[in-house]
């Protein structure tokens, strides 16, 4: 196939980070014979108009900024929900800090406004989630949306026959996930909520720089990588979020688990960069995508051989 992805980024220091991300993506697309025309650009006040002009004209865009930056940029490409997913390999069990391990399983999803045609679509979305993990779907409505929310998502959970979603206090969840936090579960909530409730996932089971945020819309979604705590991109939150660019925004599921098997094997030998926690082989961001090219180049070999 032949599609276009827009990289947009508001420092100059993400811009050149993103450049792995291409490297990734660009592995792919030589291993099964598809052709991505990359652009990058920054984005500033005074470069937004363009900056989404170019983005309507591509079938996937990344884009690196802080959240209040890419949550308005998101608006502005016609988005209505956000979407973190925690799907991960065995090997971050290392990262968690909790003796026993345990990762974070499930979705958060929230919506960008509060308009009624934005919590339907956002409803649609988190009930999809759900259904697509075999999990239940906890909603989480504001005290004075209650009832918009509640019938929003009944009604999606209907059309798309599945069990009503239930509807929880936020800190009730947050229990939950404190007692058990592998218990894979959907959470539907406002924006302040879900994003206390990804922190806690995320701490507790050492895995930010793993994750990564999509912008969801009907025509395009919106992949926003996660720092790393110091000005710069997590390289794994990079490589993931393109294995889900693959799948989500451009509809390449083979190669979208082709690139995450070859990542999820790179942690699970021990490979490391900096923004990771010790006790593997740290090496360069550079390197990681080497390796990861790699693999992914045996695998677009085997494709072809077996064709």
């Amino acid at each position: 196939m032949r599609a276009k992805v827009m990289f947009l980024a508001d420092r100059a220091r993400f811009r050149e980070e993103l450049r792995l991300f291409q490297q990734a993506l660009g592995a792919v697309a030589v291993a099964f014979g598809h052709s991505l025309v990359m652009r990058e650009a920054g984005l500033s006040d005074e470069s937004e108009e363009t900056a989404v002009a170019q983005a309507f004209e591509s079938e996937a865009v990344v884009l690196a900024a802080g959240q209040e930056r890419a949550s308005a940029f998101a608006r502005r490409l016609g988005c209505f929900a956000g979407l973190r997913t925690y799907d991960f390999p065995e090997a971050a069990q290392a990262f968690s800090r909790l003796k026993s391990g345990e990762l974070p399983g499930g979705a958060v999803v929230w919506p960008l406004s509060g308009l009624d045609v934005q919590l339907n679509k956002a409803a649609v979305s988190a009930v999809a989630q759900a259904a697509q993990g075999g999990e239940p779907l906890a909603l989480c409505p504001p005290a004075e949306q209650e009832s918009v929310w509640k019938s929003a998502a009944s009604r999606a959970a209907m059309y798309a026959a599945q069990p009503a979603p239930s509807v929880r206090a936020m800190e009730d969840v947050f229990t939950d996930r404190l007692t058990a936090l592998s218990r894979r579960q959907a959470v539907w909530a406002p924006h302040q909520g879900a994003l206390l409730l990804d922190r806690l996932l995320c701490h507790l089971g050492g895995c930010a720089p793993l994750a990564y945020t999509v912008y969801l819309a009907e025509d395009r979604c919106l992949h926003v990588p996660e720092t790393d705590g110091r000005s710069a991109l997590s390289l794994f939150s990079m490589l993931y979020a393109a294995a889900d660019l693959l799948k989500r925004s451009l509809r390449l599921e083979r190669e979208a688990d082709c690139l995450k098997t070859a990542v999820d094997n790179v942690l699970a030998s021990g490979w490391r960069t900096a923004e990771l926690p010790e006790g593997g082989k740290t090496v360069p961001a550079e390197e990681i995508v080497r390796l990861v090219g790699e693999q992914v180049a045996l695998a677009g070999e085997l494709f072809d051989r077996l064709r």
